[in-house]
């Protein structure tokens, strides 16, 4: 503002206190103002925060009666580590508590030359007993190797049933097995069972090597080796000694006899003429192509082709049962092959047996989950249920001692088996290989 009189210059000078003081009130006040409303703010904070602590206090209060109805997942997950898949399954269990639930049951595919039909009560139980779907596949043995050798992936396959330790070993130096998972070792260890000393496979049931025949032979027959004397000639059928799926009787030979009269044996049967079942040989121009080398020969024994036949009590047993529709076998052959007869030599050594082997696929996932369902399926095949069921199925003897057997063996009567363990027998098979020369002689 400018003063143009001096009066005017004095007035103005008088009224600068007063207004310098009236600025510093305003400050003031302005001051407190700010003050009274940061006062505010922070009570209005207060107060929200006191509400959203509430509000927390009631979430953790309804948390934690939701966690008392129902374990949190952190819960579950230490629920299902707790069934450790290194854990032997008890052998003779009742079912698994997590397998019993509306959930889909895990599925284990078996690979087998048994039918889906004879297995089907096996199958049932098993399901009840661990909670399992075993799914069944068939063919040959022999055919079962080679599928498996083509790798198909559209064809899943978990476990593989052959009934030849011979076929079995095959398979593993072929690279089809996995090495048993530590779990299903400590089942095989608790059953006190025969494997191969690889660890690749276990037996699960057992069968014998004997002599058919439908009217008493007119020789005496203590040795396998006496069908290689002379009273014998064109008398005498047998297996093709050469196919791998006749490795386990061989090399039980090769163990006691020593490899100079395996080799006489063989000579013998040859200058004794003996008839071949298989695929070019007997069977081939008189029986049907579908039936089985075994089946060709028991049939060449009723045809009056020979005299004796080396069979196993496998196959004669499924060849000689009887089905309730209809009075004839499993194989749909005819009423005669009940008047088919079985011996066992009765030397020292004792009679020769193979075993009926499981083995896992290279097809099988690897996961932890499907490998702690293999391990409970190998256990409800050792359980004392699952031997008695499997064998019946099977024709066979039950592994596990102790174990009752079914019918079709028993009424052939006690052998006394050659007590040769699986490790003897498997380990004669490579020196098998220049032995079996002379069996190409049909």
């Amino acid at each position: 503002m400018a003063c143009r009189r001096l009066v005017d210059c004095i007035r103005t000078i008088r009224r600068i206190p007063a207004f310098l003081s009236g600025i510093s009130l305003n400050l003031v006040t302005l001051g407190l103002v700010i003050l009274g409303l940061v006062w505010a703010g922070q009570r209005v904070q207060a107060a929200s925060n006191q509400a959203l602590n509430q509000a927390a206090a009631n979430q953790a209060v309804s948390n934690q009666a939701l966690n008392q109805a129902a374990p949190p997942m952190a819960a579950s997950k230490q629920m299902v580590a707790a069934s450790d898949i290194g854990a032997a399954p008890d052998l003779d269990a009742g079912p698994d508590a997590s397998k019993t639930g509306d959930a889909a049951p895990p599925v284990v595919t078996l690979y087998t030359s048994a039918s889906a039909e004879s297995l089907k009560d096996f199958v049932a139980d098993l399901r009840d007993a661990t909670g399992l779907q075993l799914k069944i596949r068939t063919a040959r043995d022999a055919e079962i190797l080679a599928n498996l050798l083509h790798r198909n992936p559209d064809e899943a396959t978990d476990l593989v049933l052959i009934a030849s330790a011979g076929l079995l070993d095959r398979g593993r130096r072929a690279g089809l097995w996995q090495e048993l998972p530590e779990a299903a070792r400590a089942v095989i260890d608790q059953a006190a069972t025969p494997h191969d000393a690889k660890n690749y496979w276990l037996g699960v049931a057992r069968y014998a090597y004997g002599l058919a025949y439908v009217t008493p032979p007119a020789h005496e027959i203590t040795r396998y080796e006496d069908l290689a004397n002379p009273e014998w000639h064109g008398r005498v059928c047998t297996p093709n000694l050469a196919e791998a799926s006749e490795r386990a009787f061989l090399s039980s030979r090769l163990a006691h006899e020593g490899s100079d009269r395996m080799s006489q044996f063989f000579i013998g049967l040859a200058a004794n003429d003996a008839l071949i079942a298989n695929a070019d040989g007997l069977g081939a121009a008189r029986y049907s192509s579908h039936l089985t080398a075994e089946e060709r020969l028991t049939k060449g024994l009723l045809s009056g082709g020979c005299d004796v036949a080396l069979v196993t009590s496998r196959t004669l047993a499924r060849l000689t049962a009887k089905l309730p529709n209809n009075g004839a076998s499993e194989a749909g052959l005819p009423r005669q092959f009940a008047h088919l007869r079985l011996m066992w030599p009765e030397s020292d050594i004792g009679v020769a047996t193979d075993v009926i082997g499981l083995a896992i696929s290279q097809l099988s996932p690897k996961t932890e989950p499907h490998q702690q369902a293999i391990t409970q399926a190998i256990a409800y095949f050792l359980s004392e249920r699952g031997q008695l069921q499997l064998a019946d199925a099977l024709y066979a003897y039950p592994i596990r001692p102790g174990v009752p057997l079914a019918n079709e063996v028993a009424r052939w009567g006690p052998f006394r088996a050659d007590g040769l363990g699986l490790d003897r027998l498997l380990a004669g098979f490579d020196s098998l290989i220049d032995l079996i020369e002379p069996l190409t002689w049909h």
